[in-house]
């Protein structure tokens, strides 16, 4: 499976669901360029957001 394919859901700190998408939706929603989100992604950098892809 491929980036483009892949969907990613988006909690906050409380665990609650934010948002769910592709990963050009989810930058979009964080307000971060698409490799800040991959970035994030990868590295796990997680401060006001967990997220994680659903395959």
């Amino acid at each position: 499976m491929n980036k483009k394919n892949t969907f990613y859901a988006i909690y906050d700190n409380d665990d609650c669901i934010r948002f769910v998408g592709t990963s050009k939706e989810c930058a979009s929603f964080l307000g971060i360029t698409l490799q800040s989100f991959y970035t994030v992604v990868t590295k796990g950098l997680k401060k006001k957001y967990h997220i994680y892809s659903i395959k």
